[in-house]
């Protein structure tokens, strides 16, 4: 079920933090992942984070140093007073851009937010602005780890939809669709990080 956390997934000030294929079902004030001022880059990738109508943030970095990579993530739901999306602070103007690229936001109040920095926004960067969820939603999420469905029912909840470019996902032409989970049909391409998957 929806759960809060002030931040589900911490990445701190490490020195190259990363977040691979995370699903996450978040509520409230919550923060799905998160970094402060990493002192290498910070790399969050192919993740899923869904909230229910909440007031927190889907993906957050305060880059004071280092800029983020942010790639073939989608947010949705985060539709509260003051809900983002994405959300980079970017405390550093002789930085280079922080790189968002292939991501997807859905009914989040504010989808991509750049609060004082510089954040890539591109039209040949993929970042999109959905009119419908990129998730299935198909069934309900389990809240019972032990029944032998569980994973795969939770798949089917959080599959990708074909909107936007959802399932083009991954830029350069590969066939890797956005998000966590990859549809059966999607053979993994060598051009994405997590391909050998």
């Amino acid at each position: 079920g929806a759960t809060d956390f002030v931040m589900a997934i911490d990445l701190g000030n490490s020195s190259m933090a990363m977040a691979f294929n995370n699903l996450l079902h978040l509520d409230n004030a919550s923060v799905g992942i998160g970094s402060t001022s990493p002192d290498e880059w910070t790399y969050v990738y192919s993740n899923s984070v869904l909230c229910n109508g909440g007031t927190g943030t889907g993906i957050y970095v305060d880059a004071e140093r280092i800029p983020p990579v942010f790639r073939n993530n989608i947010v949705e739901g985060f539709s509260g007073v003051g809900g983002t999306g994405f959300l980079v602070l970017d405390g550093s103007p002789a930085r280079n851009y922080s790189q968002y690229l292939a991501n997807a936001a859905y009914n989040n109040t504010t989808n991509y937010d750049e609060t004082n920095g510089r954040l890539s926004l591109d039209k040949e960067e993929d970042n999109e602005t959905l009119t419908e969820s990129a998730f299935a939603k198909e069934g309900s999420l389990p809240t019972d780890f032990t029944d032998p469905n569980f994973w795969s029912d939770v798949y089917a909840y959080f599959a990708p939809k074909d909107v936007g470019n959802v399932l083009n996902g991954f830029p350069e032409g590969s066939n890797i669709a956005k998000g966590a989970v990859q549809p059966s049909r999607i053979n993994a391409s060598p051009k994405h990080p997590l391909g050998r998957f």
